[in-house]
């Protein structure tokens, strides 16, 4: 969840005036955010 807010933090800073003239001309790109797979979201059954 951290991670998914600093990346949207990011994504936000780098469209806002100077900063994407910066970006830009440094190949700064959109961070994608983590997905955890469907079949990941389960948590395992333990059995003792």
């Amino acid at each position: 969840m951290r991670f998914n807010e600093v990346a949207k933090t990011y994504n936000i800073a780098i469209r806002h005036f100077p900063t994407h003239i910066i970006a830009g001309m440094f190949g700064f790109e959109k961070a994608t955010f983590f997905e955890v797979p469907k079949d990941r979201q389960e948590a395992p059954k333990v059995k003792f």
